[in-house]
């Protein structure tokens, strides 16, 4: 069993936290957030969008809670290189602050707190990380020295294996995408009178484009890309048109 800790306790970090609390083969030891320990045990218990966990969640001390009785510890660091985890004996760190994406950044994880391999819930734009996509290139986890990867981006996962059998089978000339994308952490519903980059969306294109390139590299130039971003809560529902090369019959039969 590997144990593991959670580094940053916001959406993504709750959500990991709950689908690994359930793999046999891991074993959560620690969460480490800026919030209180109190808060984060009442979020990751209840959830509005994802219901109320099945688990029995305490906060017993300041230092830990319970999740129907096994202990995780809790820390409030903001740099990650003071939690001890190596004196835990974490072999892996699900790294989701959204505070980390570069190599320079998240190498210290390896070099100084012993940790064997990073899971990143962000893509990271540097061709010595390897973002995966499941039904793409998930064959290359485990070829080589891959401790730090990524599973790219929501919308990546969402239009990367339509289009690679779309590209496969029929060739793309030219495609426009529309993601309707939930808001993010970052981003704020009101007019920001110190950050206007704040209010923009453009970063949600740049990471999209970026773990697009290595898994369809001769299709990057040839998508169109919008982005609205009503406020909904937890979904990204991409849209995809596109030209292809080989020509189909018009009367040819629609799936029921």
């Amino acid at each position: 069993m590997v144990k593991v800790a959670v580094n940053g306790f916001g959406r993504i970090g709750r959500l990991v936290f709950r689908y690994a609390w359930d793999d046999p083969t891991l074993e959560i030891v620690h969460v480490n957030d800026l919030c209180s320990v109190e808060s984060a045990a009442y979020l990751i218990k209840y959830d509005s969008v994802h219901g109320t966990w099945d688990k029995d969640v305490v906060q017993e001390h300041d230092g830990y809670f319970t999740v129907d009785g096994q202990k995780v510890t809790f820390s409030q660091h903001k740099d990650y290189t003071n939690i001890d985890f190596q004196g835990m004996g974490v072999e892996m760190v699900l790294e989701c602050t959204g505070k980390f994406l570069s190599m320079k950044t998240l190498t210290p994880y390896l070099e100084q707190c012993g940790v064997k391999r990073v899971v990143v819930s962000a893509p990271v734009k540097e061709p010595e990380c390897l973002n995966v996509v499941i039904g793409c290139n998930h064959d290359k986890l485990g070829l080589g020295d891959t401790p730090i990867v990524t599973n790219a981006s929501c919308t990546t996962n969402c239009l990367a294996p339509v289009v690679r059998v779309i590209k496969e089978t029929f060739g793309i000339v030219h495609g426009c995408i529309t993601t309707v994308h939930d808001v993010t952490g970052t981003q704020v519903s009101v007019t920001h009178d110190t950050d206007w980059k704040l209010q923009r969306f453009i970063h949600v294109c740049i990471s999209w484009f970026f773990c697009w390139s290595p898994l369809c590299p001769s299709t990057i130039h040839r998508p169109l890309w919008t982005c609205p971003t009503p406020r909904n809560p937890i979904f990204a529902v991409p849209d995809l048109e596109c030209s292809i090369s080989v020509p189909l019959p018009l009367d040819l039969p629609l799936p029921l």
